[in-house]
């Protein structure tokens, strides 16, 4: 298990919004470009981003250190195994990565290909310069800058609504997040409870 300081964490995410932001920027002069008619192509551009795959264990500190999205913020059910439920902070209970996770270089670092508009459509999302997965949220993120966001799509949803997820992933806090977004007044949040198993990279 790792344990990273405040100020490497402060640092490694600043510096993901940083690269996040660049690449974002990088895109939209390319369509930019194409819709001045200064662009090599006409309608698109080929945007490839190297090193993107995120395939298992790559550059995620909450994969290592699990006191990242560790718990949600207020209380919810958890549904346990034998049926019966409790109203409590749902705490995430996954296994930290280690070495032997992590796959190799071949496996987790190429290219990801995509054309600036699909990047921008699908992809792309706007940080600000405090991003940052904390214990308990996901912070410094612009939502609405992206059609497939699924908080902001959360937010049209009037009829009742159950997010379910496990207590054995880091899924509970972002769980949340939707839950907190949903526009529905008969809503309810909900983990099954997990056991303490070990991380394994698919």
């Amino acid at each position: 298990m790792a344990k990273y300081s405040a100020d490497f964490i402060k640092r490694f995410y600043a510096a993901q919004s940083a690269r996040n932001m660049q690449l974002v920027g990088e895109a939209t002069n390319q369509i930019k470009l194409v819709e001045e008619g200064k662009g090599a192509y006409t309608d698109d551009a080929p945007f490839v981003i190297p090193g993107a795959i995120n395939s298992g264990n790559t550059a995620r500190l909450h994969d290592a250190d699990p006191t990242l999205l560790a718990a949600t913020r207020a209380p919810h059910t958890l549904l346990k195994a034998d049926g019966s439920t409790a109203d409590v902070v749902v705490r995430s209970v996954r296994s930290p990565a280690g070495a032997q996770n992590v796959p190799p270089v071949a496996d987790c670092c190429g290219v990801v290909g995509f054309t600036a508009r699909r990047f921008l459509d699908n992809d792309a999302i706007r940080t600000t310069p405090d991003f940052a997965l904390t214990a308990d949220n996901i912070v410094g993120v612009e939502w609405k800058s992206s059609l497939s966001s699924t908080p902001t799509n959360a937010e049209s949803v009037t009829v009742p609504a159950l997010v379910l997820t496990m207590s054995c992933s880091r899924s509970v806090v972002p769980g949340e997040i939707v839950f907190e977004h949903l526009a529905a007044k008969d809503k309810s949040y909900v983990a099954v409870e997990g056991r303490h198993a070990q991380f394994r990279a698919l």
